[in-house]
């Protein structure tokens, strides 16, 4: 846990349905208050998915 930052996963914030166990995306919130309202899947830009919709 490094500076603060969190794994997203236990947050239920996952980067996609491929891969949701996905070891780099981590959350820090700055304010604590928000914990239990935050959840879903983050995306990038169309250009990071192949053609089957699979993050590169």
């Amino acid at each position: 846990m490094q500076f603060g930052f969190e794994p997203a996963l236990q947050y239920n914030i996952i980067l996609s349905e491929n891969n949701p166990e996905n070891e780099y995306l981590k959350i820090l919130f700055l304010n604590k208050n928000n914990v239990g309202k935050v959840c879903g899947v983050m995306r990038f830009c169309d250009s990071f998915y192949n053609e089957n919709g699979e993050l590169l």
